[in-house]
């Protein structure tokens, strides 16, 4: 089966998690023997063209950062023509979105709106982008990035509204696709994810993985994760630390990743005489993951929001590292299963250093339940195994394919039938209870949007602020079409 890849980023630079679920879903699917070709814009600092990655082929066509116009309009007709010109020459069964920029121009060309699709949902496009405000030229406030939000809501609401059936790694992601989309059950794909076990488990002893690293072994140590931007609430988790050394003088935090927040940060440890207590690691590579994971006591999630699925949070808990959270995004569903102790309070440092500081207690005077709570958590992350989730996934884009027969048609104006003897032939598919609470429900588009935002952020499921004013346009769902999205089992 031939697949296109449509994505906003570049497997071939794996940043965050966006770019690994991309990265392993397509290998998967190249392991499964399909062919596969990548398309997206090319990374900052790479060269449009064509290459192979890890055996996936990747294309990387060429965009103006120059403005967010123009970014936007050379992404929109960059990822569009490199598509049809992919598939005039080499023809496809299907289509794997991911992100909306790059899905939008292919989904409104001739020959992408004729072929079945699936539409992986990580992240609603105009939440990230204001949340990154400031971050880089393209990341504008003011009315300029009111603007681009806007502009993003109305790209990704297209290629939704256009895809044959959008995949969510969550409930949380279902709930947003209601609340900003308008996006019922009918068409989502809850596939759970989790991590690769084959990679991610306990290898040796604590120790021994903080001595191969370099770490002190006789120090509580936590570990975190993250891109180095305001939604990861790492300013917050700095500041919850200077309270966790009162109780525990010897604690040392490693944060790990890299963004344009790291000079506050550092700053920020100085300030409040962290520095022997906060260590930055920089960018971790890939390899060194299951090593710092198994070394850290803990792994701590600071998020502030839209924590749509954390990958961390489940490669942490596969090498039998608790996991301590905040109730944001779809963390609850992670962790709340395996011990309710494990989410912090809020979001505000008070609440992070009191749920830091007593797990750390628990440590100390009982440690054999720990070690139990360790075993828990390898053992519930092998249950939701990535690979399992990746295998369902390559299942459901061949099912799209299968549907197609080998042939292109428009999946608005023929409904999916598989091999023509049941549906989607191979899925066993069952439709799930409603995700969307029933006060929540009639609530879409931009005034949606403003909804939210007047929400308190540390509340689980709730978008931040996006639009203010400005904005009158609104959609509105049919009032009580709740969601039940189709989970696989």
């Amino acid at each position: 089966m031939k697949i296109v890849v449509v994505s906003d980023v570049s497997p071939v630079q794996l940043l965050g998690g966006g770019e690994r679920v991309l990265w392993e879903q397509t290998s998967r699917l190249c392991a499964r023997k399909h062919v596969v070709k990548v398309v997206s814009r090319t990374p900052d600092g790479g060269v449009p063209g064509d290459l192979v990655h890890g055996g996936v082929a990747v294309h990387h066509f060429p965009v103006d950062r120059r403005s967010l116009a123009a970014f936007i309009r050379t992404s929109v007709l960059g990822a569009r023509r490199a598509v049809e010109s992919e598939i005039t020459a080499h023809g496809a069964d299907v289509l794997h979105f991911h992100q909306p920029i790059g899905a939008f121009g292919v989904l409104t060309s001739t020959l992408g709106r004729r072929l079945p699709s699936l539409y992986t949902f990580h992240s609603p496009a105009p939440l990230e982008y204001r949340s990154r405000t400031g971050m880089s030229g393209l990341h504008r406030g003011g009315l300029v990035g009111r603007a681009g939000a806007a502009l993003l809501w109305t790209l990704e609401r297209a290629s939704l509204k256009r895809a044959s059936r959008i995949q969510v790694l969550s409930d949380f992601s279902a709930r947003l696709l209601w609340d900003l989309y308008g996006i019922s059950g009918e068409r989502i794909v809850k596939i759970v994810g989790g991590a690769d076990v084959e990679r991610f488990h306990p290898s040796g002893t604590r120790e021994a993985q903080r001595q191969a690293l370099g770490l002190p072994g006789d120090r509580p140590l936590l570990f975190t994760l993250r891109n180095l931007e305001p939604r990861m609430g790492l300013d917050t988790l700095i500041r919850a630390m200077a309270t966790v050394r009162e109780r525990f003088p010897r604690v040392l935090l490693l944060l790990g990743g890299s963004g344009s927040l790291r000079p506050l940060l550092e700053t920020l440890t100085i300030s409040l005489g962290l520095s022997e207590h906060v260590r930055f690691l920089g960018f971790v590579p890939e390899r060194d993951l299951p090593a710092y994971y198994g070394a850290a006591d803990a792994f701590v999630l600071p998020t502030r929001e839209l924590e749509g699925f954390g990958l961390v949070t489940v490669e942490a808990l596969a090498c039998g590292t608790p996991v301590l959270g905040t109730p944001v995004g779809a963390t609850p569903e992670i962790l709340e299963p395996l011990d309710r102790s494990l989410l912090f309070a809020d979001v505000g440092p008070t609440a992070i250093a009191d749920g830091i500081g007593r797990f750390l207690e628990r440590s100390e005077q009982d440690p054999a339940v720990v070690r139990d709570l360790r075993r828990a958590c390898v053992a519930y992350a092998e249950r939701q195994s990535r690979l399992r989730g990746l295998r369902r996934a390559a299942v459901w884009v061949e099912s799209l394919g299968r549907c197609a027969g080998g042939h292109a048609r428009h999946p608005q104006r023929k409904k999916c039938r598989g091999d023509g003897r049941r549906p989607l032939r191979g899925l066993r598919s069952s439709r799930a209870s409603s995700v969307v609470p029933s006060s929540r429900r009639g609530l879409s588009g931009l005034s949606g949007l403003r909804h939210l935002g007047g929400r308190k952020a540390a509340d689980r499921g709730r978008a931040p602020t996006l639009l203010r004013g400005g904005i009158s346009h609104a959609l509105r769902a049919p009032r009580g079409a709740g969601v039940a999205a189709r989970s696989l089992r």
